[in-house]
């Protein structure tokens, strides 16, 4: 399992230049849960299939981070 850091999240979105908005949108979520994302501590993705919002939240958002830490 993956596990990253609010900030972390915070400082690749601003590496990215992309707001929380432009954030929300790619990633399919509203701007409140990337904002409670960016506050939070610890969040733990996981690599497996699971079911439920969080995990495909999860699996979003680790794509996206991989393709703006990729390209």
């Amino acid at each position: 399992m993956d596990k990253w850091h609010g900030r972390q999240i915070t400082a690749a979105r601003a590496l990215a230049g992309l707001t929380i908005t432009e954030l929300a949108t790619a990633a399919g979520v509203t701007e409140r849960t990337i904002g409670r994302i960016e506050s939070a501590g610890t969040i733990t993705i996981s690599e497996r299939l699971t079911h439920g919002a969080n995990s495909q939240l999860s699996r979003r958002l680790c794509q996206l981070f991989c393709n703006m830490v990729c390209s």
